[in-house]
């Protein structure tokens, strides 16, 4: 009797249970919960509200209007992105590059990939830089020209484009909306076919080896009709340390500052906004091919968001002037907070005469490094005078993905921090500048943020 009550109550346990599918009853709460690590190098900024401007304070007589903005969490670089991080970048191009020459002569240098079938890079294979045989050695005078005053070999640097499809979301949902409208009015009835278009611009490697960029009007059929490709030439213009400062002997820069194992911990220069935007790219890029876990794509920060953090994040003071707790520039022994120009042109003043390794003077409350001087630094917000006053009160920021043919006027972003070359009055962590995207300048470097994703 006690056997057939406890299969009775096992069963009726099996019967409920399938009730329970019947009727689609899901848990409430998941049993995992998911959190992702702090990234290396990065320094996690919590979500906050701030006041964004100077309500009470003006920089070169003018008032930057204030209002508050809320914040997601995210984490941002600790340091500005050095030589070294960016020459990572330039030398997997080149080395693609070559792989890509070389499997045309040996298939080796390819290999298939397990999960799409699709024949890749083969990373392994070692590259024959002092291979003797001729087809090889034509891919590498190709790549690779000699320097005449040393003999040593030097990269092509024409050469070196980056190639990557990307995805204009604010156009290409409001472009989904017309494809797909929310008509409440059920008697009316959509085309599913009606053709839908959309103008973007795609980049290429034209027959002389030139980036070229046309204008397409393609139609949209699937979700992958949305991106779009770009082409970026992503190595820095060492001639910025020549062409920005007039009567000056910066040949040592010039041939240097890039190149030079002395100046691996610099902070990379001569970097536009489009190359930058070309590293953040790569960056998601490389670390998704070496790990298993998809991460949310690093980026430039928005003038928001380098704000909030310049500014010490949920516990920053909006009246503000610099990352630090001080409005002077020096601590009691004199010694100064940040990289700019000091003394009415003393540079050393400062220990530096141009940038400083990254990391050389002290971070601010969140232990991010640099935000002012040293270099200023790219932010995704394009720039318009009216500044926040367009903006939204979450995440603020005002985006505009200029085409090759709209006005030079439209292609500027903002740019903070001011750099070494500045006066105290422009190393400011509420000073708006900006500069046009394409352009590369000595003084202006970048670092990258990522969002996280959930609660923490």
């Amino acid at each position: 009797m006690y056997k057939v009550f406890v299969l009775f109550f096992i069963g009726l346990l099996m019967f409920s249970s399938c009730v329970d599918r019947v009727r689609g009853d899901l848990p409430v709460f998941s049993p995992v919960h998911f959190k992702e690590a702090n990234p290396w190098g990065m320094v996690e900024i919590r979500r906050g509200a701030f006041r964004m401007g100077t309500p009470n304070d003006s920089v070169w007589g003018t008032v930057n209007d204030s209002m508050t903005v809320s914040i997601e969490a995210f984490w941002m670089d600790e340091h500005e992105v050095s030589n070294y991080m960016y020459r990572h970048f330039v030398n997997w191009v080149r080395d693609s590059l070559l792989r890509e020459k070389l499997s045309e002569i040996e298939s080796s240098f390819k290999t298939e990939n397990r999960s799409t079938g699709k024949l890749v890079l083969n990373w392994k294979k070692p590259l024959p830089t002092h291979s003797k045989d001729p087809g090889i050695r034509e891919i590498l005078n190709q790549i690779y020209s000699v320097d005449p005053e040393n003999g040593k070999r030097i990269v092509n640097a024409n050469l070196l484009n980056y190639q990557y499809d990307w995805i204009d979301l604010e156009r290409a949902t409001q472009k989904r909306y017309s494809l797909r409208r929310r008509v409440l009015n059920t008697d009316v009835v959509l085309n599913e076919d009606e053709g839908v278009f959309m103008a973007m611009d795609s980049s290429y490697i034209n027959e002389k080896g030139r980036i070229a960029t046309i204008r397409i009007n393609r139609r949209i059929k699937e979700y992958k009709d949305y991106f779009t490709r770009s082409v970026i030439n992503i190595y820095p213009d060492t001639n910025c340390w020549k062409v920005d400062f007039n009567g000056e002997k910066n040949d040592m820069y010039l041939l240097m500052y890039f190149s030079s194992p002395a100046y691996l911990n610099y902070p990379v220069v001569g970097v536009s906004w489009e190359q930058a935007n070309a590293f953040c790219h790569w960056r998601t890029r490389y670390h998704n091919i070496h790990s298993r876990c998809e991460i949310a794509p690093y980026r430039l920060p928005t003038e928001a968001e380098w704000e909030y953090a310049a500014k010490g994040g949920v516990k920053g003071n909006v009246n503000k002037k610099y990352p630090w707790k001080s409005h002077d520039m020096t601590n009691q022994k004199g010694q100064y907070f940040a990289n700019f120009k000091p003394l009415k042109g003393n540079f050393p003043a400062d220990k530096y005469l141009i940038t400083a390794p990254i990391g050389s003077f002290p971070p601010n409350d969140l232990g991010v490094y640099d935000l002012v001087g040293n270099v200023a630094e790219w932010t995704s917000t394009a720039y318009f005078a009216s500044g926040n006053k367009i903006m939204s009160t979450i995440n603020a920021t005002t985006e505009f993905n200029a085409s090759e043919s709209t006005p030079y006027l439209l292609k500027r972003k903002v740019v903070r921090g001011g750099s070494f070359k500045d006066v105290y009055n422009y190393v400011n962590v509420n000073l708006r500048e900006w500069k046009y995207q394409n352009e590369q300048k000595s003084h202006i470097g970048f670092r990258c943020v990522r969002n996280i994703p959930g609660e923490r």
